[in-house]
């Protein structure tokens, strides 16, 4: 860990408040994850201050695509399919993609529908605004009118980087239209097999980027007044499938062979859609 940000302590849950909570991880350490024993929000017990935040994600998405394309080409691949999966559900309106970088996925959506994005990445903001001149970029929540209403909010892989829960919940209360869609793409699910078995090892464990593991119960609790409609697990059909090769990683994981195996594998990642 990178000892030039500093942490700060979580002494309670940010689901629920309560402080009563064990160990998640295997293994004890200084910045781990914990599970309530009131809600099971998995969560971290530390976190970078806002300051450390701010500085640890500037360029965060440029230098992410640079460094690796071939994960760039397969996030291409994901959009697609990312895509279908909100247009089973919206096909015209207007659509804000809450931490949505330089505007590459929404933008794939149907020419019918309005796009936005918000991130406090300036330098995506600035890519994207040069690349994609039909959607509109916000790099301050201030900057929506209070009576500015969506009829799909997006969280593609960005509810876990959220530092105050309960404000988004108001933000999502207070710019989503009634009947308007909560969707949650390609967040990691707690509660999948690879991360029960391997914790800490999982290949989305993040314990210095990732201030919660969630599960569909644990989304549907944050937003306890919203409908759940539909869920599901990608993985097959997805670029990062391996299935023969992940299978036997797997298995072997099952048997105590191999606890540091990083692979993709089914429930994992979850799409989650709520109703307003």
């Amino acid at each position: 860990m990178n000892t030039d940000y500093q942490l700060e302590k979580i002494e309670f849950c940010p689901l629920c408040n309560s402080p009563k909570r064990k160990q998640w991880n295997h293994q004890a350490e200084l910045l781990m994850a914990v599970s309530c024993d009131s809600c099971n929000l998995v969560y971290m017990n530390n976190r970078l201050t806002e300051d450390g935040v701010a500085r640890y994600y500037s360029n965060y998405n440029d230098n992410r695509n640079t460094v690796n394309p071939d994960m760039l080409e397969k996030r291409r691949k994901m959009y697609k399919m990312d895509r279908s999966f909100v247009e089973m559900f919206i096909h015209n309106g207007s659509v804000l993609d809450y931490g949505g970088s330089s505007g590459d996925f929404v933008a794939s959506l149907s020419p019918s529908i309005r796009k936005f994005v918000f991130d406090i990445d300036e330098a995506a903001l600035n890519v994207g605004r040069q690349r994609h001149q039909e959607v509109k970029f916000y790099h301050d929540l201030s900057e929506l009118n209070d009576g500015q209403l969506f009829d799909a909010l997006i969280f593609r892989g960005t509810l876990q980087y959220q530092r105050d829960l309960k404000k988004i919940v108001e933000f999502c209360h207070l710019h989503l239209k009634e009947k308007g869609y909560l969707i949650f793409l390609a967040t990691p699910n707690a509660d999948g097999p690879a991360a029960r078995l391997q914790r800490e090892s999982w290949v989305l464990f993040n314990c210095f980027e990732h201030l919660y593991y969630f599960t569909v119960d644990t989304v549907s609790t944050l937003f306890s007044d919203f409908d759940r409609v539909y869920f599901d697990f990608p993985y097959i059909g997805t670029p990062y499938e391996n299935r023969s090769n992940d299978l036997d990683k797997f298995i072997a994981l099952c048997r105590d062979e191999e606890h540091q195996a990083h692979f993709p594998f089914w429930g994992s990642m979850m799409n989650v859609v709520l109703r307003k």
